[in-house]
Order: C-alpha cells, then sequence, then structure tokens
C-alpha cells in the first residue's frame, strides 16, 4: 500500500472525496485527513510551497488542523488508526479554531523620515522592540482566544506573537493593531494575516 503525506485534518461533512488538486481524503468517522501519496521515507525536501498551498487552500474553505511540515504515513490505514487514536482531541481542536484566524503581528524600526535620515529606532535594539511587544500584548490579547510570542530566527528577544483572533472580529482587531501602531516611536506593529493556526497546533506521533 502507498505511503501518504499529511497536511492536515478537518471536519468531514460528508465530503470524502478530494478538497484540493492533487490531494485525497482518509476518513474516520467526523475528520477528514487530507493527503497525498508520498514516498515513505525522510524528505530532504519538506516541500513547503506545496504545503502551504494545500493547507491554505483548506483553511479558506472551513476549519483546519495543520500537520507539521514533511509528516507521512506508511499507508491509509496507520493513519485510519492514528485519527481513531486521537479522535476526540482533534475535534475539541476543531471546535476551538472554528471560525478563527491567526493574525501575526511584528515590531519593526520604522524606516527614516527622508534619504540620508536615520532610522527611529537603532540597528541591534532588540531589548527596545521586545518592550514594544510586551505593551501591546497587554491590549492585544484581550481581543484574542489564544496568544504566543514569537522569537526571531536564532534565538533573542521575542519580537512578533501570533493570535488566534475570531473571524468576526478581524477588523476590530486590525484596526487596534494600526491604532497602537500609532503611539510607538521609532517603530511600527506590522499585522500579517489571516493565517491558517499554525502556531497553535502541536500533533503528537511516533513510530
Amino acid at each position: 500500500m502507498s505511503a501518504v503525506r499529511l497536511y492536515g485534518v478537518t471536519a468531514a461533512h460528508g465530503h470524502h472525496g478530494s478538497f484540493t488538486v492533487d490531494t485525497g481524503v482518509v476518513a474516520f468517522r467526523e475528520l477528514a485527513a487530507i493527503v497525498a501519496d508520498a514516498p515513505y521515507e525522510t524528505a530532504a525536501d519538506l516541500g513547503l510551497e506545496d504545503y502551504r498551498r494545500v493547507v491554505e487552500s483548506v483553511f479558506r474553505q472551513q476549519a483546519l488542523v495543520p500537520a507539521p511540515p514533511g509528516v507521512v504515513f506508511r499507508s491509509r490505514d496507520v493513519l485510519a488508526q492514528w485519527l481513531e487514536l486521537h479522535y476526540f482531541t482533534l475535534l475539541d481542536a476543531l471546535a476551538f479554531i472554528e471560525d478563527r484566524a491567526v493574525a501575526r503581528v511584528s515590531v519593526v524600526p520604522e524606516p527614516p523620515a527622508a534619504p540620508g535620515a536615520e532610522a527611529g529606532a537603532a540597528e541591534g535594539s532588540d531589548e527596545r522592540a521586545e518592550e514594544v511587544l510586551h505593551d501591546a500584548l497587554r491590549l492585544l490579547r484581550r481581543h484574542a482566544a489564544a496568544t504566543v510570542t514569537l522569537g526571531p530566527n536564532g534565538g533573542g528577544h521575542p519580537t512578533a506573537a501570533s493570535f488566534l483572533v475570531d473571524r468576526s472580529r478581524w477588523e476590530v482587531f486590525t484596526e487596534l493593531v494600526r491604532e497602537e501602531s500609532g503611539r510607538v516611536d521609532g517603530y511600527a506593529l506590522a499585522l500579517t494575516g489571516p493565517w491558517p493556526p499554525y502556531d497553535f497546533i502541536r500533533m503528537q506521533f511516533s513510530n
């Protein structure tokens, strides 16, 4: 039997066909795992572009619990057993993220006001950026179902955070970020999204 790459898990809603091009479904009761045929081996290339294409396409249709990139099951039967083992946990996760999306807010130095002018924040002032993020968190986390801080690549002080926001309040949250950014000297708050709940899901696997 062919091995399968797992992109994520969503609600079946009686849907046992493909959610996106080049993918299929392994269904167990009310759950549908989004999969594609793949060799059963450790891949040097995780296929991140393809992974994001599939995950974000399904996310635009309905709630999705994303799998980590590159997860491959030996067969569809093994995946179905994993769905059965974690059935209620996955249902709870889908219920929690239903009608919610992720907003990522980063602290970035303001550009110089004119050519040749000094930037508003000195390079390397990670501690000041962390303070700006901390102050923003006190307001923004009250308008999100969950919040997690994100450190820069290579460690150091956290200068970004992810917020799980109700879709019905997305415009309100966006406006709050804009207002808070206007109160900060030397820095700005940059918001991206809506994203799938990449930063809020931790799936459990074993050999």
